[in-house]
């Protein structure tokens, strides 16, 4: 499963990733979404399923 910024943190990030003045915003967008994403990932991403069985 591959984990991407969505168009509000394209859009928050602006077109220079370098530029250090969107960092904030880009960040609040990636906390707005971060519940959905957990929920994507926990389904499959379970404990145990790392390395060795790892709880991950």
């Amino acid at each position: 499963m591959t984990t991407v910024p969505d168009a509000e943190a394209v859009r928050a990030f602006g077109p220079d990733l370098n530029d250090r003045a969107n960092w904030a915003a880009a960040h609040r967008a990636g906390l707005a979404r971060a519940p959905a994403a957990a929920e994507r990932l926990r389904k499959v991403w379970e404990p145990g399923s790392g390395p060795g069985g790892s709880r991950v």
